[in-house]
């Protein structure tokens, strides 16, 4: 299973069929290695067309 044993999406349904103990989960993120040193600072423009979508989403009761 490898990578994807660890995958966080899944990791909640694999703990629940006995295919990954939390100690097992907990163990593997703190081995992660902590590549902060290699991050860059980036920068985002929230548009309104989309913040408007997201309101009505959440109003309608729509995961995003």
């Amino acid at each position: 299973m490898s990578e994807n044993k660890y995958d966080k999406r899944v990791t909640k349904h694999q703990i629940q069929r006995g295919i990954l103990t939390k100690e097992e989960f907990a163990t593997h993120l703190t081995e992660l290695e902590d590549c902060a040193e290699f991050s860059e600072p980036t920068s985002s423009q929230f548009l309104h067309k989309f913040a408007e979508e997201s309101k009505n989403a959440q109003q309608n009761g729509e995961n995003s």
